[in-house]
């Protein structure tokens, strides 16, 4: 059962992390929503 739990998580933690890599691409090459992030420094 725990070992069910931890794949489960560690596959909803991957994904999340996937959603967001994506997202912040997309709003990087979008013009309109590019000023929403904030710059490196």
């Amino acid at each position: 059962m725990r070992e069910m739990i931890k794949e489960n998580y560690d596959r909803i933690k991957a994904e999340t992390r996937q959603i967001v890599e994506d997202e912040i691409k997309r709003i990087e090459d979008d013009d309109d929503l590019r000023h929403l992030l904030q710059k490196e420094q």
